[in-house]
């Protein structure tokens, strides 16, 4: 699945704090949050895991953390991927992590 290599790469990118300001104007990360709602993807653990890593290293910058935020139906969805994944401790800690820098941001 090609949304698998798109995601590894994307988390790759999020090593390099110079492009969240990309990532940012490219609207990402809306895109990336919607995966984890969308059924077809329901199941697919290394899409799940690649893109919950990439949301958590991003979502230490306030500006990504800010657009994960504006979405009022990601928390659900946060929520509800940590009950999909409940037995992969990889996506829980992530997932956790993300919804631990929104709070943080966001207090």
């Amino acid at each position: 699945m090609i949304l698998v290599q798109i995601s590894g790469t994307l988390r790759n990118l999020a090593n390099i704090e110079e492009s969240y300001g990309l990532i940012l104007h490219c609207h990402i990360l809306p895109q990336l949050c919607k995966i984890f709602s969308d059924k077809r993807f329901s199941g697919h653990k290394e899409l799940i895991l690649n893109v919950s890593r990439f949301l958590s290293k991003v979502s230490i910058d306030f500006g990504c953390a800010e657009q994960m935020a504006e979405s009022k139906t990601n928390m659900p969805v946060f929520l509800n991927i940590m009950m999909d994944y409940k037995e992969s401790s990889a996506v829980l800690i992530r997932v956790a992590f993300v919804l631990g820098n929104l709070t943080t941001h966001y207090q």
